[in-house]
């Protein structure tokens, strides 16, 4: 399984700078390695409460199979002990984590523990609590891989997955009142393409707002999809729109109901980091080259700080090795120029990112420098 994990994450780094202005001014600490076991630790995911605790899961083949590890910091600057939010036989890979205000953590993942497929599955945590059984989200007949979640004002749970039970790769999706009780899953993208890499975010409105990667076209292109409270999806749109790969999404809402999508782009010949912006209600912007480098940047990561200020983080290869760098746009302002957080002798891969009511920023990633892959974890914070 160590294997296994190790060319997933290898092919991750290969599938898929550096903007002008000034450097992000910030303070960057040594990176702390997290798991330092003798498994693979990968797909970190991480959020923040009303409290700022800072929680984080990731999957790890530590006792053999996959299990979803999970681990908080409560501002002490000490990381609990890691706890196994899966706890069971089968293999358990991709989770997305999302916390309310109060503290509730809601988990979905990957899994074959039920089923001779993988399916979407959905645990809860109550603070101080243990993590639910988990509930099938996903139901259907075939493989459902690539999940998130997102959570309306009401409580209600929204989730999109890639499947193949349609018979080829689709974007399906499904919501619950409870978590408990899920409606039957819906096909968003219904094309003759290969649609993946689902992003989802939600809107101060309850407007949800899907990405996706889909390659109908021909090539791999963003599109775009939003469903208003009690509404049908509206039909998709292509953000992207040239003529290289769009592939791996992020999209986020900003409080004033501004869209921020970022995804991975080939179009200049190797892959760059783009991004695009849609107003309340507008239309999508032109979509630009953020990362400008000559090597491959990849799989960005999105946050909004207090003052509206934008971060960025991805990875990418032109110092000779994978790094992760962050960058920042406050609004009405160019982005500023990237800065290495990761600064490894190995590859670092894979960032997540959240961001404090102190506006510190938190991003873990994956990093082979200590010879199999382990979750490091950083804070940045201004100077």
């Amino acid at each position: 399984m160590r294997l296994r994990n190790s060319l997933v994450l290898l092919l991750l780094l290969l599938s898929f700078a550096v903007a002008g202005g000034c450097a992000s001014r910030v303070v960057v600490p040594q990176p702390v390695n997290l798991t330092n076991n003798t498994g693979d630790s990968l797909g970190p995911s991480m959020a923040i409460d009303g409290e700022d605790n800072v929680h984080l899961v990731y999957y790890d083949d530590t006792l053999i199979n996959n299990d979803i590890m999970y681990r908080v910091n409560t501002g002490n600057g000490a990381w609990s002990p890691e706890t196994n939010a899966s706890h069971n036989e089968g293999e358990s890979f991709g989770p997305k984590l999302l916390a309310s205000p109060e503290g509730n953590l809601y988990l979905v993942w990957q899994d074959d523990e039920f089923s001779f497929s993988y399916q979407v599955l959905l645990s809860s945590k109550a603070p101080e609590a243990d993590w639910e059984d988990p509930v099938i989200v996903s139901l259907t007949e075939f493989d459902s891989l690539l999940s998130t979640i997102a959570r309306d004002s009401d409580g209600a749970f929204h989730v999109v997955w890639t499947d193949i039970t349609p018979g080829n790769w689709e974007i399906l999706y499904s919501s619950s009142l409870d978590g408990k009780n899920w409606s039957t899953p819906e096909n968003i993208s219904n094309n003759e393409g290969l649609s993946s890499n689902p992003s989802l975010t939600i809107d101060t409105e309850d407007t949800l707002h899907l990405a996706w990667e889909d390659d109908t076209g021909g090539n791999s292109d963003i599109l775009y999809t939003y469903k208003r409270k009690g509404d049908d999806w509206s039909d998709s749109e292509n953000v992207s729109r040239n003529t290289g790969s769009s592939t791996n999404p992020r999209i986020l809402s900003d409080a004033q109901g501004n869209l921020h999508l970022a995804w991975n782009d080939d179009t200049p010949g190797n892959w760059d980091i783009y991004y695009a912006s849609r107003p309340r209600g507008g239309l999508w912007s032109k979509a630009e080259n953020v990362s400008r480098t000559k090597g491959a940047s990849g799989f960005p990561a999105l946050a909004l700080d207090s003052k509206g200020t934008l971060h960025l983080a991805w990875h990418d290869d032109t110092p000779g090795n994978f790094e992760v760098y962050h960058t920042t746009r406050p609004q009405g302002k160019t982005w500023a120029k990237p800065v290495n957080v990761s600064n490894s002798k190995g590859d670092s891969a894979d960032v997540t990112m959240a961001i404090d009511r102190k506006d510190t920023v938190h991003l873990a990633w994956t990093d082979n420098t200590p010879g199999n892959w382990d979750i490091f974890y950083t804070a940045l914070t201004a100077k």
